[in-house]
Formats: structure tokens, C-alpha cells, sequence
């Protein structure tokens, strides 16, 4: 695990732990669960590469699954602007695009459904199908002030298909990425 990966896992870990309130106020973790503070049930971090770079360029991600929902950080390292990066979304017909400013950078918030893949591990041996998953919403932030290209995303989703209010993600990147020294998001 590189070392980037492992401050965003330390980080997530360490705001989940200091109270788990990642999303939500007063110790909520979703529109699901509005009561019941969340217990971190795993953590994990890789140190990938981008596909088709021949692994030459970094795409390091961290994620920490919870009761309800799981958070996951990553690293786009690309000559895309946030700017840019809005305009190929509403390209792609991305109506849930809402422009903001987090720690001084510019950024995007949007929504995407994940991928649901069953694997059958019965004799016969096929692959299940996939199909659309719970929708996820992500926060995607400029490394730099000047946004030269490359961002953070943060996403998170539930299994119940229920989403944080957007403020919940804010809090999460106002917590995490000024903890990240390689790209310090101050």
C-alpha cells in the first residue's frame, strides 16, 4: 500500500472512529438509519494504477465499510479540469450535477448508480448477471486551487439505496483531505 493510500485509510479510519459521525448530524450515517450511530466494519486501501497506462499512472483508493454505507476516497491523477470534468458529464446526459467550491478548490457533486454483479458458485459454473446497483453520490474536488487537472473523489453509498444530504459529504472532504500530505488540500 503506497503511501498516499494509506493516509486516506488512516484518515477515514480515524474520522470513523473519533465518533462516527461521517455522515450526518448528531451521529446519523444515513437517511436509513437516523438513530443508530455506525460501527466501521472494514477498511481497506489499494495502490492502483489507471487502466490503460501500463501502470504508469497512480489511482490510489481507500474505503471503509460500515452497518449501513461505505465511503470510498480516491485519487485521479489527469490534466482534467473540474470545468472540463462538468462538461463531459452534462455531455453524457448527467442531470444530477450540482457546481461547488470545497476548501477553496473547485468542485462537483453527482450521482451515479453502482454495478450489482451476482456470481453464481454452484455447480454449472456461470457468471451471474449485472445489473444497476444502489445510486451512489460523489464529490469530486480539485487537488489544486488553480485546477490544473486531477481530483479526489469521495463517494458514498448504501445498500439500501438511501443517500446522506450533501452536507454529510462535505464534512467528510473537509475531514479527510486536508490529512492527505502528497496533494495537501489545505
Amino acid at each position: 500500500m503506497n503511501s498516499m493510500t494509506k493516509r486516506v485509510s488512516i484518515a477515514l479510519a480515524s474520522t470513523a472512529l473519533a465518533g462516527g459521525v461521517l455522515l450526518g448530524a448528531g451521529g446519523s450515517a444515513s437517511a436509513a438509519t437516523t438513530s443508530a450511530r455506525e460501527t466501521a466494519t472494514t477498511a481497506s486501501g489499494t495502490s492502483n494504477t489507471a487502466p490503460l497506462t501500463d501502470g504508469k499512472v497512480a489511482q490510489p483508493e481507500a474505503e471503509v465499510a460500515f452497518d449501513t454505507y461505505t465511503v470510498n476516497v480516491s485519487a485521479t491523477y489527469n490534466k482534467m479540469s473540474t470545468d472540463q470534468y462538468v462538461k463531459l458529464m452534462k455531455f453524457g446526459d448527467e442531470r444530477d450535477i450540482k457546481t461547488l467550491t470545497v476548501l477553496g478548490r473547485p468542485a462537483v457533486l453527482s450521482s451515479d448508480h453502482t454495478m450489482k454483479i451476482e456470481i453464481n458458485l454452484g455447480s454449472g459454473g456461470s457468471g451471474g448477471p449485472v445489473g444497476q446497483g444502489p445510486l451512489a453520490r460523489t464529490l469530486s474536488v480539485a487537488f489544486e486551487r488553480d485546477d490544473r487537472g486531477g481530483y479526489y473523489d469521495i463517494t458514498v453509498w448504501s445498500t439500501s439505496g438511501a443517500l446522506p444530504d450533501d452536507s454529510a459529504l462535505l464534512g467528510i472532504a473537509e475531514k479527510v483531505l486536508p490529512t492527505l500530505h502528497g496533494r495537501a488540500v489545505r
